[in-house]
């Protein structure tokens, strides 16, 4: 049984500077021949959780130049746990951790160079039993280290197997053999890793995805988790590829929902061939091409691809596959846009919304949105309600990073509106935080070539104020696509490693209104059976019928009931605020007024004068700055909406209004209902009542009995399934009374309550 992924061409190859690795892998079997008369390494252990005998390591000489991923290498660190190293040292425990077996993850500052033969937590018989030996003469060298009689894991019983790593001069090939012990380790705690590392980077390592005799490889799953050794006399070789890799297909990207273009390139005259599939597992072949612009359509929207590339000639010389996945995007939503920030996605260690894609040059930096910034101690620049995607660079990269919009329907002529807050987070002197904003008609950043719509460089130290406070800045762009069509809009961080992060809040994308933008339009709350919805109405607009949405995603809205104008806005009041002066330092002779959350107003705008605020007040502290008031009548209508159909589970609503002839949408907001009393029967009851309650979850709830005067007669905890629970409860000690049932989950604090009779 063979499997071979390349022609093996014995010739001494110069790799590049690419950080995936340009190897190709091939599968055989041989008998396996022991090493006699080695060398056993004295083990090195400079810290008190690496273990002498166990967790020792040796750095020793392979006896020749031994290239690597295009590096040249005298020294191997040879670790008892199956694994070699070139570059690292292996006594600094945290810094370094090699007791993780991830190839993939860590470490994660340098090139790490690990060649991983059999990577667990092996168990060595003696000392002796890791043995290295260099055989052969110039320039055909071999340098072997043997794993003898191992253990699998402390928990085996006996040694399964011995492994051989072999480095071979010249040729550069890596390769290792095994031979069964004729044991099995304990399937309990027996998690392998099998394959080789360049850097940090993405697709920076061959994992092998099985032990059989013709196992898949990924350059993008890394498989930690192999539980069955390899067969008998097995040989896995690593073979340097005799052309060289393509350039990273990641920054070429431009993709839509259906569709996806990239860029092929490598230096000197190759063709080419390349596939997209779902898996990531590399094909055995793939479309062949001279073209070096790509574009390949009817992609399904919102799914994961892998495009695979590689140089070839010839017909039968080829590099290895280069590798770079995306996420197509979901198909185009309509405005005004907000981020469903309450239905996100956890993918490679961010969250973000799910119709939002990110794309990271780094590999080091990530978007994620979990956080509802009223949460944060920062109180006093955040309010409840805000969200914010935070970025942060890595320790020794630059952040290269970019968060997108999904496809959003735009027409030329008409004035759109981006709005969003941006707050850099720096510690120190050093860190400087800088962001863009630009559009495009696709995904990624190739595709970002409509126009630079917001840009800055220094985000940090132009938005301290004079006591020291660092200000969240609400900004507007507005912009006009000079055609219509589906465009998306990017994010681009660009601040300077480890010192800076930077966080955008806010993030709505809308048609142009006249209309001033108030927080927190809608608010709700949760009674029993029915979701309820309030705002309020002022003075100053001419608002027609108000039209409530509801949405199961947060994404997709429908119709659900409307209520007739009453009055003249349903926009809600402003709250007393605190207001600031600070001078404008990009429109000279200007001033801008700030409130206590750092809203900015522009001093010579119309301002809405905040309620409990005299004019004359506001006057003072504006001095002799030009100003036009307006001042709010405070003669308001509260309205409100029941929506009785509302169900178990999370829901988000939104109002639809049109003011002075204008569409605007109100915020949204998200009300989840995680208990419901569903039935009460018999109802007069005698003796046992009947409930029907409906659970979201798994929780534990409380339920209670109190009379017409509030007194608590009987109280009892229950164990809730999420869906239907039928419960019975005796009642039959109470009086003839009147009384209320009330189910409280503890978790939560919701409560649903039914009114009864007992006789």
């Amino acid at each position: 049984m063979k499997k071979v992924y390349s022609l093996a061409i014995c010739i001494s190859i110069s790799l590049g500077s690419f950080a995936q690795l340009n190897y190709l892998f091939s599968a055989s079997s041989r008998p396996y021949i022991p090493v006699t008369n080695g060398i056993a390494p004295h083990l090195k252990s400079d810290n008190v959780r690496w273990e002498v005998e166990d967790e020792g390591f040796a750095r020793v000489p392979i006896g020749f130049n031994f290239k690597y991923n295009g590096e040249n290498y005298r020294y191997a660190n040879i670790h008892v746990n199956g694994f070699i190293t070139f570059k690292d040292s292996l006594d600094i425990f945290w810094e370094y951790p090699y007791y993780l077996n991830n190839l993939k993850r860590l470490p994660n500052y340098y090139k790490r160079a690990i060649l991983a033969a059999f990577w667990d937590d092996l168990l060595m018989l003696d000392t002796l039993s890791m043995v290295y030996k260099t055989t052969g003469i110039a320039p055909f060298r071999v340098f072997t280290v043997e794993w003898k009689k191992v253990k699998w894991v402390y928990e085996s019983p006996a040694p399964v197997l011995s492994i051989e790593l072999k480095l071979y001069e010249t040729t550069n090939i890596i390769e290792f053999q095994y031979k069964d012990e004729g044991n099995l380790p304990d399937p309990r705690f027996s998690y392998a890793s099998i394959g080789i590392t360049s850097d940090y980077s993405n697709r920076g390592f061959i994992s092998l995805q099985s032990t059989s005799a013709n196992p898949e490889i990924s350059f993008v799953k890394s498989n930690d988790s192999l539980h069955v050794k390899p067969a008998d006399n097995q040989v896995y070789r690593f073979i340097p590829a005799p052309l060289k890799i393509p350039a990273p297909l990641d920054p070429s990207l431009r993709y839509t929902n259906t569709k996806v273009s990239f860029r092929l390139e490598t230096p000197g005259f190759n063709s080419y061939e390349y596939a997209i599939t779902k898996s990531p597992i590399p094909p055995a072949s793939g479309k062949k091409t001279f073209s070096d612009n790509i574009t390949v359509s009817n992609l399904t929207p919102a799914t994961t691809y892998y495009i695979y590339a590689r140089s070839t000639f010839w017909g039968f010389l080829h590099s290895q596959w280069t590798c770079d996945s995306f996420k197509t995007a979901v198909n185009p939503v309509k405005l005004p846009y907000i981020p469903g920030i309450n239905d996100l996605e956890y993918v490679d260690y961010y969250y973000l919304p799910k119709e939002m894609r990110q794309q990271d040059f780094r590999d080091t930096s990530f978007w994620y949105s979990e956080l509802f910034l009223g949460t944060w101690t920062l109180t006093d620049i955040f309010q409840i309600g805000d969200y914010g995607f935070l970025c942060g660079p890595g320790e020794f990269n630059d952040a290269d990073d970019w968060l997108f919009t999904p496809g959003l329907e735009l027409k030329c002529g008409i004035t759109y509106q981006i709005k969003f807050g941006y707050y850099a987070l720096v510690y120190g002197d050093s860190g400087v935080a800088s962001m863009e904003v630009k559009y495009g008609k696709a995904t990624g950043a190739a595709a970002m070539t409509q126009g630079l719509l917001f840009q800055k460089l220094d985000i940090y130290k132009p938005d301290i104020t004079n006591d020291g406070e660092v200000i969240l800045r609400d900004t507007t762009i507005e912009f006009s696509p000079g055609t219509s069509g589906t465009y998306y809009i990017g994010f681009h961080d660009m601040s300077v490693r480890n010192p800076s992060w930077l966080l955008i809040t806010n993030i709505s994308v809308s048609e142009k209104t006249n209309l001033p933008v108030l927080s927190f339009v809608l608010d709700g709350s949760i009674e029993n059976r029915s979701n309820i919805l309030n705002w309020e109405n002022l003075e100053n607009s001419n608002t027609s019928t108000t039209e409530i949405e509801r949405s199961k995603n947060g994404i997709d809205f429908e119709k659900i009931g409307s209520i007739d104008a009453v009055g003249t806005n349903k926009y809600i009041g402003w709250k007393p605020m605190n207001f600031k002066l600070f001078p404008n330092t990009e429109v000279p002779n200007k001033g801008i007024i700030a409130d206590k959350h750092s809203k900015l107003y522009d001093a010579t705008a119309p301002l809405l004068l905040p309620n409990g605020m005299k004019r004359t007040d506001l006057q003072k502290l504006l001095g002799n700055s030009p100003r036009k008031i307006i001042e709010i009548n405070d003669s308001k209508k509260s309205l409100s909406y029941r929506d009785n159909q509302a169900g178990i589970g999370a829901m988000w609503y939104r109002l639809k209004q049109v003011i002075n002839g204008k569409m605007v949408y109100s915020n949204i907001v998200k009300l989840e209902r995680t208990l419901q009393l569903d039935a009460l029967y018999p109802n007069p009851v005698r003796d046992i009542v009947q409930l029907k309650i409906q659970s979201s979850k798994n929780a534990k709830n409380r339920i209670s009995i109190t009379d017409v005067s509030g007194k608590v007669v009987l109280t009892r905890d229950i164990l809730l399934s999420a869906g239907i629970n039928q419960i019975q409860l005796p009642i039959g000690n109470l009086s003839s009374n009147t009384y209320f049932i009330n189910i409280l989950d503890m978790e939560s604090g919701q409560r649903s309550t039914e009114k009864f009779v007992k006789q």
